[in-house]
């Protein structure tokens, strides 16, 4: 008998007692089992050649101390077949590489209407805080703001292809007419959910009400309690203000708010307080983290970025939860499936891409013909094509199917090019698809003896 597999396939013991994974990367397929039928999978795979059947049922009783009948074996075979980890034949086993595979090489069809998941409003650029680091820190030299009738102009025109509008900046609050931009587009569209994305510094006995009242999400970036190693990593301006935010939706609806921190050598040490000082004193749920990213290969060169170590030992490593282990569609869904308008009008793929060069604008949302433009596009045209597959670390990669995948817009920033992964951010990922592969539930398959 003759068996394929893939090469790579990857062998795990679990440290829980008798159990193990066995993950095949190549079509993205994985079975939990008991130490037997661990053994006979090892035993399958390390057959260099065609063996008869009562060989191998032979092999199977001296290595795994197991009796099995013929029937038994090819009721073994089936399974493992139908589970999409060892294959008698061949056709099935490319079969199951290339159904995997044609999810993400599928291009999205942007001829018919248009239609985002999201799309981010950047009605200024300028920030009152200077966050060290900030990947947008160039764009505060794109001074030129559209007028209020314009935002409302915009909203228009975009109302019917999203229900969820970010709005961000800069700092959003700067805008002394965002109230009025945000009445405008819940009278327009009362169901639309609208997002806000702010340090928290401008809001105020004022006009706190007034945002509960039109906003559905306020994303609030906190990096510490600690006023000084807030102001290290973000700015000391407006702590009351953040602190007097998070205390009136403790009262009145602490589901309103998440809180976003970005972690860094200065406030590592405090994430975890962080996350239960906001369940335990404010009511705040809503807690994510990111590890600050290189916005140039020079944060990389000078070490100024967190190690993998420092981030074990805090216990910060993200975790997954995917029942039905579900691959990533698309790398991500830049240009495709959202959109970024800068302070001028001006489209990207994403808010990363958004640079006083202009290197990936795509068109001018004002402009009459702008969804036959954005058609047009060359970028889109590049992005309609872009996938796993096109990035030559990733194509090689066995965790790819596991992995949230390489950012291209922070392989832009870093390298100017989107083809090319940050090494930094790809060990992190790396580690975290393998603790996905670790945590995913799924049926288990056990051998008695």
């Amino acid at each position: 008998m003759k068996f394929y597999y893939d090469n790579n396939i990857h062998f795990i013991d679990t440290n829980y007692t008798g159990k193990y994974i066995v993950y095949s990367p190549i079509n993205h397929k994985m079975i939990k089992c008991n130490k037997i039928l661990y053994e006979i999978i090892n035993l399958f795979i390390n057959l260099k050649k065609d063996v008869p059947k009562a060989e191998i049922i032979k092999n199977i009783k001296k290595t795994a101390k197991l009796e099995i009948s013929s029937y038994e074996f090819d009721k073994l075979i089936s399974i493992l077949n139908d589970k999409g980890i060892l294959f008698s034949q061949k056709k099935d086993f490319v079969d199951s590489i290339n159904t995997i595979q044609s999810i993400y090489e599928k291009k999205k069809d942007v001829e018919h209407q248009l239609r985002f998941k999201y799309i981010s409003l950047h009605l200024t650029h300028q920030c009152n805080f200077n966050c060290y680091y900030c990947y947008a820190k160039s764009n505060m030299l794109m001074k030129k703001e559209l007028t209020t009738q314009q935002w409302k102009k915009i909203i228009t025109k975009i109302i019917n292809i999203t229900d969820k509008f970010i709005f961000t900046g800069g700092e959003p609050l700067l805008r002394n007419d965002l109230l009025d931009v945000l009445s405008f587009l819940k009278c327009y569209k009362p169901d639309a959910k609208i997002i806000l994305m702010t340090n928290g510094s401008l809001f105020n006995e004022n006009n706190i009400e007034i945002f509960d009242a039109l906003v559905d999400v306020i994303n609030v970036s906190i990096d510490s309690l600690d006023k000084l190693i807030q102001s290290n990593n973000r700015s000391s301006f407006g702590f009351d203000n953040i602190l007097s935010l998070l205390q009136y939706f403790a009262l009145h609806n602490p589901k309103k708010i998440f809180v976003s921190c970005v972690v860094t050598k200065h406030n590592i040490a405090q994430v975890n307080q962080l996350k239960k000082t906001l369940a335990n004193k404010f009511h705040i749920e809503n807690f994510n983290f990111t590890f600050q990213m290189p916005n140039s290969k020079k944060d990389i060169d000078d070490n100024l970025l967190l190690t993998v170590e420092q981030v074990k030992r805090e216990g910060l490593l993200n975790t997954y939860k995917d029942k039905n282990f579900t691959p990533k569609k698309r790398i991500c869904g830049f240009g495709l499936n959202t959109i970024a308008i800068d302070s001028s009008g001006n489209v990207f793929p994403c808010h990363l891409f958004i640079k006083p060069t202009m290197s990936y604008k795509i068109c001018n949302i004002l402009n009459k013909d702008w969804e036959q433009a954005y058609r047009n596009s060359k970028i889109i045209n590049e992005i309609k094509d872009f996938n796993i597959f096109k990035v030559d670390k990733c194509k090689k990669c066995n965790y790819k199917y596991l992995c949230d995948g390489i950012c291209p817009g922070n392989s832009w920033e870093v390298f100017g090019d989107i083809y090319k992964c940050v090494d930094y951010v790809c060990e992190f990922n790396q580690i975290m698809a393998k603790q996905r592969l670790l945590e995913v539930e799924t049926e288990s398959i056990k051998l008695m003896t």
